[in-house]
């Protein structure tokens, strides 16, 4: 369950894209990061949850294997995808609805440090920015 004392790194409603996929995104539905804590018991994972604002219940979307150390939470620009920031390793994923992922940035690409919490947003042209000390831009981010 949602730790109360959890960071609420992103409230971010998903749209479906007037999609017909078995898969999607419910338009309404709230995603929020919990990443680990070194106060936790082993083992720790970074976890990102889903709310439904109308009924109230909290399902577990996604747990990662270890702790990534998530920082991060944004929808794509078309709101079909929800990508994760993860600091300490240098990864920037992006999940379908069914909690799957790709790697959508790495270290390769010059995305490394020690992001702030919820530092991450996005332009009208859809180029990524992330607050790690200074703003840095990543040019219209496409999955790989």
């Amino acid at each position: 369950m949602l730790r109360p004392e959890a960071w609420l790194l992103a409230v971010v409603a998903l749209a479906a894209g007037g999609r017909t996929a078995s898969a999607q995104f419910i338009p309404g539905r709230i995603y929020a990061g919990d990443p680990c804590s070194h106060d936790e018991p082993l083992p720790r994972f970074d976890r990102i949850w889903e709310l439904d604002p109308f009924t109230g219940n909290v399902r577990l979307f996604v747990e990662m294997p270890y702790c990534a150390g998530l920082s991060s939470l944004a929808a794509t620009p078309d709101g079909l995808r929800l990508r994760a920031a993860f600091n300490s390793r240098d990864l920037l994923l992006e999940f379908d609805s069914a909690g799957n992922y790709t790697v959508a940035l790495d270290a390769a690409d010059g995305f490394t440090g020690a992001w702030g919490r919820n530092g991450m947003a996005y332009n009208d042209a859809g180029d990524l920015f992330i607050k790690w000390g200074p703003i840095l831009r990543f040019p219209l981010v496409r999955q790989r």
